[in-house]
């Protein structure tokens, strides 16, 4: 009597409804048990969501709010409202460049990056928080503002 040939999916097929009947997978059986994803741990998910928050904030508020604000409200509709805008987001990058490396450079000595996450967090709700009652005029007072929020 001829052998039976059973293909290589038959038999994975079977030992795969055995385990489920004994409730035990094998060794050879874990490329079929469904695994969780090893990456995405508490702080990747956290970092991930703090990635999402600070690029909406990028996308909406210097880009668009606080700008038609600050040019409008602030700087009173005047010819030299682009000018103060311009001035303003050029120093807040030039400070960001200075005190970045600076502060990253700290952060990895001392072993306190969270703490310097939280504190540039906080900084930045504070003053994105102070922006509104920014009122017409007070140009210096919304470009430190402004320069807060960014840094």
């Amino acid at each position: 009597m001829p052998r039976k040939t059973v293909s290589l999916a038959g038999r994975a097929r079977r030992r795969l409804r055995i385990a489920r009947r004994f409730g035990t997978l094998g060794a050879s059986m874990t490329a079929f048990a469904p695994r969780r994803a090893r990456w995405l741990t508490p702080q990747v998910r956290a970092w991930a969501l703090y990635d999402v928050a600070s690029s909406s904030w990028l996308a909406v508020i210097p880009t668009l709010l606080y700008a038609l604000y600050f040019r409008s409200v602030v700087a009173g509709d005047s010819g030299r409202a682009d000018v103060y805008w311009g001035l303003t987001v050029a120093a807040a990058l030039v400070i960001s460049g200075v005190v970045a490396p600076w502060v990253g450079a700290h952060a990895d000595l001392r072993g306190s990056r969270e703490r310097w996450l939280v504190a540039a967090t906080a900084l930045c709700c504070v003053a994105t928080a102070l922006m509104p009652f920014i009122g017409p005029g007070q140009v210096l007072a919304g470009a430190a503002v402004f320069i807060l929020a960014q840094v």
